[in-house]
């Protein structure tokens, strides 16, 4: 039952997710989605979002304590006679997107590193006779080897393209002669 309450939680969470990122969401399911990362029931399939919805949250409770030091701006609780400046506001929305940018950053890299140990899982490399398989000492080495083993398919795309253009080259020859000729010359 257990299993069956997380699948249903996964599939209404996703939903929310897709209406966060169209917009259409209301506040109480925008705390909802935040209250549902913070957790520590987050499944394995959702938890690229927990660093994201953790920034949003940062911000929605910065926000809060804002709205709330505002409104005891004027002694009775109201914000009537509270106007902020265009500075504060300025502020408050380089904060909001650096808080953003921040986490988009750490999820993006967070998601590059584990696709990087999901890609070259089980490789190692031997140095000075010691094995090493820790894959963070290791990843310079292996994205230069990598590049190499690219170049070389590359260049032998390359060769194999040659050898291709002077095969349809010589078969267009009809003259036995001049066919062996140019084949000489290509060598």
């Amino acid at each position: 039952m257990k299993g069956r309450q997380i699948m249903n939680n996964s599939k209404k969470i996703r939903k929310l997710i897709q209406r966060f990122f169209d917009g259409e969401t209301t506040l109480a399911e925008e705390r909802l989605l935040y209250d549902f990362f913070a957790s520590d029931n987050v499944p394995n399939e959702l938890a690229e979002y927990k660093e994201m919805f953790a920034g949003y949250a940062a911000i929605w409770q910065a926000e809060e304590v804002k709205n709330e030091v505002c409104g005891m701006a004027d002694g009775n609780g109201s914000k009537a006679g509270y106007k902020t400046t265009v500075i504060k506001r300025l502020a408050i929305s380089i904060l909001a997107a650096a808080a953003i940018m921040t986490g988009f950053i750490f999820i993006n890299s967070r998601i590059e590193e584990q696709r990087f140990m999901e890609k070259y899982e089980g490789s190692y490399m031997i140095v000075n006779g010691q094995r090493i398989d820790n894959l963070s000492e290791i990843r310079n080495e292996i994205e230069q080897l990598m590049a190499q083993a690219d170049e070389i398919e590359r260049m032998a795309d390359l060769q194999g393209n040659m050898e291709e253009i002077e095969e349809t080259i010589l078969s267009g020859i009809e003259d036995e002669g001049q066919r062996v000729m140019l084949k000489k010359l290509m060598e």
